[in-house]
């Protein structure tokens, strides 16, 4: 069956509108300074975002292992500093970078980014903020008293400026949502995924590795405990 004319000018003008169409710009925030859990899991999230056809763009201090390994995988990296609690110079950059369309949806991985990035929407009067949420119970949950008290309220009002929320299991999803007010359709349980170690600049040495005969050395894990804003 050979197409009629209408059909190949509709099917040219979507083509045409698909090859046109801008790509998303994600801005991931951290303002971790150190390589632990959730560090990891946003070295691994940028360049699977790019692999979709998305413009990545993480955003977090310069002189961290994150930013040096994101450069190294080809991801761009805006250094954003950690200015104390209140930071007002990482409100005024995101305000910036989402005026200017460098970023639209802006990729928070603590309760303190959330906050900034929520007050950089608002100034800028646009931008898409999403949350993932890494833990069970973060640490504005186990305050008390005033602190609990502040923390809590502020929660509150940056949840309802949240565009989406991420929770990497079903169990951090179901106590965000016994927690929070929060709109259940907006909580999407996404697992933490690991990278192949066979499949990175590291190949060589990770196939050495495992093909070597076993010895009696010790064996030992290093990791970082920070509790999450």
């Amino acid at each position: 069956m050979v197409p009629n004319p209408a059909e190949i000018r509709g099917y040219a003008q979507r083509l045409r509108k698909l090859m046109t169409m801008k790509r998303m710009r994600i801005g991931l925030f951290t303002d971790s300074d150190v390589f632990a859990g959730t560090e990891r899991h946003m070295l691994d999230l940028a360049p699977a975002l790019k692999q979709l056809g998305t413009e990545v763009t993480l955003m977090c201090p310069e002189r961290g292992i994150l930013a040096e390994r994101a450069r190294a995988c080809g991801v761009p990296v805006i250094a954003v500093e950690k200015h104390g609690s209140m930071d007002w110079r990482a409100v005024f950059t995101l305000r910036d970078l989402l005026r200017r369309g460098r970023i639209e949806v802006l990729h928070c991985h603590n309760g303190r980014t959330a906050f900034l990035g929520a007050l950089g929407c608002l100034f800028a009067g646009h931008g898409r903020l999403v949350l993932t949420q890494h833990f069970i119970a973060p640490a504005y949950a186990t305050r008390s008293g005033w602190k609990g008290m502040i923390s809590r309220r502020i929660h509150r009002w940056l949840n309802r400026r949240l565009a989406a929320m991420i929770a990497i299991s079903e169990s951090v999803r179901a106590a965000t949502l016994e927690r929070a007010n929060f709109e259940p359709s907006k909580v999407t349980v996404v697992p933490n995924g690991i990278s192949d170690p066979m499949d990175s600049p590291l190949r060589e040495r990770n196939t050495a590795a495992l093909l070597s005969p076993p010895s009696p050395s010790l064996t030992c894990c290093r990791c970082t405990c920070n509790a999450d804003t």
